[in-house]
């Protein structure tokens, strides 16, 4: 299937996997402004594990990647696929989990506040709070990664200072 086709079918994908299965029920709303990206990333796969019981591997895994793709962008996310899903201690399948989780929540939070099924168009209604919500927890992820490596040189510079005395 052709990438922008996969794309456009991405937040109808995860609306229907909701809609159909009692994956929903299984689901916490993460809450704190701003959410810790982790339960986000928890929710991602299971998602992805609900959808490999009905659909083919490979579905399940291109909607991963197209997640990747909306949080950080199409070259972004090449570079991140390149790399063989591990960069440093987050890897990129984390993000990708994490984006996947973030819209998951935010088509579900999209759901529970629409007052009339008239109202809701699946683009128009989805889209754009999906996307800013897997934008939002993989800056949260890149953060927290950032931190732990900072610390880490911190730790390392530490170490390097103590050989020399």
């Amino acid at each position: 299937m052709p990438k922008n086709v996969r794309r456009c079918r991405l937040i109808p994908s995860i609306v229907d996997e909701l809609r159909l299965y009692p994956l929903y029920e299984e689901l916490v709303i993460p809450r704190p402004n701003p959410p810790d990206p982790g339960p986000f990333v928890d929710i991602g796969r299971q998602v992805v594990a609900s959808m490999a019981q009905r659909s083919p591997a490979w579905e399940a895994e291109s909607m991963l990647q197209d997640a990747l793709a909306e949080a950080v962008g199409e070259v972004a996310a090449e570079r991140l696929l390149a790399s063989g899903w591990q960069v440093g201690r987050l890897g990129s399948r984390d993000l990708a989990y994490g984006a996947l989780g973030a819209m998951t929540i935010s088509a579900l939070v999209t759901l529970s506040k629409a007052k009339d099924a008239k109202d809701i168009v699946a683009h128009k209604t989805f889209d754009t709070p999906a996307k800013k919500a897997a934008v939002e927890i993989v800056r949260e992820l890149v953060a927290q990664q950032r931190t732990d490596l900072k610390q880490l040189d911190v730790l390392l510079e530490h170490i390097d200072n103590a050989k020399t005395m």
